[in-house]
């Protein structure tokens, strides 16, 4: 817990600067754009390829017409026509005039709207949302470094985060004076606090009473958090704490069994959130998962996939390759893929995960879940014990192994998406964020939106 803004284990380094339109190929070591682990990952699909991913729309909200004019000249069927209203016989629309030129040098306040936004994704085809600014990205690696970088804290969001971290150590210090606050699970491996993430923490030196939750309740409620009382996977006593002004939500374990959490946040840590490569691959399957809502990043629903197995199956993977053989990003994610979605690499009735490695793979322990994840703090115990629909999460894997695949593999003018990455994950979700650091001043994207905002203003 690094209350004081210094950045902490799970806070990713600043990248070095770039120049806009410079690509960061010249920055990091040049690698295969496609490649999979030999021999321990073979590729099986040859050249078989799933349909080729859909592009997602926007969409535009159905708006209401413009009131006929008392003269009738106006049909409500008009569009804008150098900057007027104008009706289907040429007239103008009652009371419009036309916009006046915009100062170039003035920097507008534009408004996340629907119509906006698609116009902004039109506007920076055929780059997604993580590459404005930027050349494309000439291999795998180099495109999820970018995707990292890009949900990276701005110095608004950092600062954010570092009072959240203050007001919960706060409200837990109220009840227990000596309790320390740090980060685990996914936090601690690096997936940074975003709109629709969860924090996940561990509170040390602290018991769990009936009256001391009532205190604990009114403490937090006094620091503008609500709260809920639940457990988790591994059936510790857990808290929620929603901020009620910005929606912001952690989930922290606490009692005497929360001092066994620091085990398994070190290794995260050490293994994840220390490790560039692993990082961002971690980040790009966190993103995945999320859009396709089978993840729980709270850790309370057993019958989703949580965070924290998540990340010790990718680090069963990047533990099952030899000592001389460090994968960069994209060779690890696409061989996460290749293994968890191809039931002749993993099969999730014989054989648990366990995060020392796949090679070879390990016996199933747990013989009535559906996937066996073996806990980094005691190897007996299953992180999924109750997970439904391991089938379905298996057939997303395999759709993202076959569509980076093929992507790599057709010449650019066959190619359907913009990006290797943005084959499986959408970025539509992601313009409103392009946007938010337009108005932070964030570079590359700040330049990039303002020589577009005048078209941009146009949609608002």
């Amino acid at each position: 817990m690094n209350p004081n803004g210094n950045t902490s284990y799970g806070q990713m380094p600043p990248p070095p600067p770039y120049a806009g339109g410079q690509s960061m190929s010249q920055q990091m070591p040049q690698t295969s754009a496609f490649a999979v682990n030999r021999p321990y990952g073979q590729p099986v699909m040859g050249n078989v390829y799933a349909s080729p991913p859909q592009m997602g729309s926007l969409g535009t909200p159905h708006m209401p017409r413009w009131n006929r004019s008392p003269s009738g000249s106006h049909d409500g069927r008009g569009s804008w026509k150098g900057g007027s209203h104008v009706g289907s016989n040429g007239s103008s629309a009652p009371g419009i005039s036309a916009i006046p030129p915009l100062d170039p040098d003035v920097v507008l306040t534009l408004v996340p709207t629907r119509p906006l936004l698609k116009a902004l994704a039109k506007e920076c085809r055929p780059l997604p949302p993580w590459c404005v600014g930027f050349a494309p990205a000439q291999t795998l690696s180099e495109e999820l470094f970018m995707f990292a970088s890009f949900l990276r804290h701005t110095p608004e969001e950092q600062m954010r985060w570092t009072s959240l971290v203050a007001t919960i150590d706060a409200a837990f210090r109220e009840v227990w004076p000596n309790s320390v606050v740090a980060e685990m699970g996914t936090t601690a491996a690096g997936i940074l606090m975003a709109k629709d993430t969860t924090a996940q923490f561990y509170a040390l030196n602290t018991e769990d009473t009936p009256e001391l939750r009532s205190k604990f309740l009114a403490s937090a409620n006094s620091f503008g958090f609500q709260v809920d009382f639940t457990t988790d996977y591994r059936l510790m006593s857990c808290v929620t704490l929603t901020e009620a002004r910005t929606g912001e939500r952690s989930f922290i374990r606490f009692g005497k069994d929360a001092a066994q959490c620091a085990i398994a946040a070190e290794v995260l840590k050490t293994s994840i959130a220390e490790v560039p490569a692993r990082k961002y691959a971690l980040v790009a399957i966190d993103a995945l998962l999320r859009q396709n809502k089978v993840i729980d990043d709270i850790g309370s629903n057993l019958a989703l996939l949580n965070g924290e197995a998540v990340a010790l199956m990718l680090l069963s993977i990047a533990n099952s390759y030899s000592k001389d053989d460090e994968p960069d990003a994209g060779r690890l994610l696409v061989d996460f893929f290749l293994t968890f979605g191809f039931p002749v690499h993993f099969d999730c009735a014989a054989h648990s995960v366990s995060y020392k490695g796949m090679d070879p793979p390990s016996p199933k322990t747990h013989l009535d879940a559906q996937l066996s994840v073996l806990d980094s703090i005691d190897g007996e115990r299953n992180l999924t014990p109750k997970l439904e629909k391991f089938s379905h999460i298996q057939a997303v894997f395999h759709y993202c192994y076959t569509a980076i695949s093929q992507f790599t593999q057709v010449s650019s003018s066959q190619r359907r998406a913009q990006s290797a990455l943005s084959t499986v994950i959408g970025g539509e979700s992601y313009w409103s964020r392009v946007l938010s650091m337009f108005h932070q001043g964030i570079a590359p994207f700040a330049q990039a939106v303002r020589d577009r905002q005048h078209i941009l203003a146009q949609h608002m």
